[in-house]
């Protein structure tokens, strides 16, 4: 099953090319904006890998680094703690007739830090990082399924 991850505040999806960091384009029919949730840990944990679809690598903070703003990057898949994640609820409801529920993706093993757009932007291209908790909607997402 492959799902968009789509950011509540620009409604654009976090897309990747081969060899290239994780940032936000705006949602088309395109492998590169399709991941696989891949469950880890003991089952009811809510932590998972994030595969992508189109170069079979899995969203990862490099080197399990702490700092805030890093980008996210695409990895092999490994024992890394950075690329195991854990889903937050933050919001849920009817929108135009159709349900929607809202996530936090925050960085399981090594950090509270969550998936967050650069500068809240809603332009193409802008770099998906980490960052603390401060419920904007930069730091929500959905998942469409595709």
């Amino acid at each position: 099953m492959a799902w968009k991850i789509v950011n509540e505040n620009s409604s654009k999806a976090l897309s990747v090319r081969p060899g290239s960091p994780g940032e936000q384009h705006p949602v088309q029919e395109e492998q590169n904006q399709l991941w696989e949730l891949l469950p880890v840990g003991p089952q009811g944990s809510g932590q998972f890998k994030i595969r992508s679809v189109a170069t079979g690598k899995v969203l990862a903070i490099p080197q399990d680094s702490t700092e805030l703003g890093v980008q996210v990057v695409q990895e092999t898949e490994g024992d890394n703690p950075g690329q195991i994640w854990r889903f937050h609820l933050v919001d849920f409801g009817p929108i135009f007739n159709t349900a929607f529920v809202y996530f936090t993706f925050r960085i399981a093993a090594h950090s509270e830090l969550v998936l967050d757009v650069r500068g809240g932007s809603s332009d193409e291209h802008a770099a998906i990082q980490q960052y603390p908790t401060n419920g904007t909607p930069a730091q929500r997402w959905r998942l469409v399924l595709s």
